[in-house]
Formats: structure tokens, C-alpha cells, sequence
């Protein structure tokens, strides 16, 4: 009779202790797994527009000569999920400043422009246009305006951008008196050197691109 009740005994208590590690590991468990989302949600940064079809299907077009536009460009490219087009000129570019402020002094006396190697590509397929340009001299880059004139955006949905040392000058103005035959929404941007330079460039492009209105 004693064992039956020693036995009874000892399986309560061996049951207690199975439950008891059965629920601990649940819960070792379960905070490993929110362990490791957060930093997959770290490494991926911000989210990402493309994940809510924000921008639909769209479209970057850019110049640039330093690199800052371009960087610019492929940022947004990561958060939009967007196409890409860079502006190529035919000739390459004077990287000096005084020897491109001359060269398109020349050209703006001749009546000419830089004269651009990209085509013209067929929008009709996309909901939105992004257009990008370098401040160059307090004035939308050359090369930007050469390629934009005359190009038919057939009403589409166009989003300014671009990216300066200093401020924005009139380029912003200019960019989109060039873009005649779209619907030029408002709420594009200018980075600064500073913005550029910044860690969190990701998320400052999201954070912008959220909140503009879209209409």
C-alpha cells in the first residue's frame, strides 16, 4: 500500500516537472524567434514601399555627375522598386568646375545644349515618373533639361527630385516648367550635401515618399 502511494506520488511530481520544462522551452523559444525578426527587421532597415504598391509601376530617370543623383536614384530604386534610366551625354563631361561652368556658358551664347546619347523611353506603361537632376550653378543640370525637352510624358503622374551642394536655387522651378505635358506633383524634393551624407538616407527617402500626396 505505501509503495502504490509512493508511486503516485513520484509520478505527480515527475509530471510536474515534465510540464513545467515543456513550457519553458515554448517560451525559449518563442523569445528566440522574436529575437531574430528583430534584427532581420534591423538589417532590412525601413520598409519598403514596393511591399504596398505605393508607386505602382514607376519609373526613375536621372542624371548625374558626381554620383549624389545617382546614389539618390538607386536609394529610391530600393524603396519603390522602380526602373532605372541614367541620362548619358554624348561627350563626357569636364569633372572640373570652373571648365563646366565655361562650357555651358559657351553653349547657353551659342543657343545649343549637351547634347544627350539616352532615348527617349516609352512611358506609357507606367503609373509613375520620377525625374532627377543635379543643381548645377543654382539651375537644373544641362544635360537634365536637354533630354527632358521635348519628351512626351502624356500626362503622367511625374515626381521631381534632385540633389545639391548648397540649396536649390531655381532648379526645382525650372525642372518642372520643363515638364510641360505632365501632371508635376507637389511635394518633390531637393537633398542637401548634408541629407546625402546621412546613415539613415533610406529612411529619409521613405519617410519623404510616405507622406507626399499623391493626387
Amino acid at each position: 500500500m505505501g509503495l502504490k502511494i509512493f508511486m503516485k506520488k513520484f509520478s505527480a511530481i515527475l509530471f510536474f516537472f515534465l510540464a513545467f520544462f515543456v513550457v519553458s522551452l515554448a517560451q525559449t523559444s518563442a523569445q528566440d524567434t522574436a529575437r531574430r525578426t528583430a534584427q532581420t527587421e534591423d538589417q532590412n532597415g525601413p520598409p519598403k514601399l514596393i511591399a504596398t504598391g505605393r508607386f505602382g509601376k514607376n519609373l526613375i530617370i536621372y542624371f548625374s555627375q558626381t554620383g549624389n543623383t545617382e546614389k539618390l536614384a538607386q536609394t529610391m530604386k530600393q524603396v519603390t522598386g522602380g526602373d532605372l534610366i541614367k541620362i548619358e551625354t554624348q561627350e563626357k563631361l569636364p569633372d572640373n568646375e570652373k571648365e563646366l561652368i565655361e562650357m555651358t556658358t559657351n553653349l547657353k551664347k551659342a543657343g545649343t545644349n549637351i547634347k544627350v546619347k539616352t532615348p527617349h523611353p516609352d512611358v506609357s506603361g507606367y503609373d509613375f515618373i520620377f525625374v532627377g537632376s543635379p543643381v548645377w550653378f543654382g539651375d537644373v543640370a544641362e544635360p537634365t533639361a536637354a533630354f527632358l525637352v521635348g519628351m512626351d510624358f502624356m500626362g503622367k503622374k511625374v515626381i521631381a527630385f534632385g540633389t545639391s551642394g548648397s540649396g536649390p536655387g531655381q532648379a526645382y522651378d525650372h525642372l518642372t516648367k520643363i515638364l510641360t505635358n505632365a501632371q508635376v506633383l507637389e511635394g518633390g524634393q531637393i537633398f542637401t550635401r548634408r541629407m546625402m551624407q546621412s546613415p539613415g538616407l533610406e529612411e529619409e527617402v521613405s519617410a519623404w515618399l510616405l507622406n507626399m500626396t499623391l493626387e
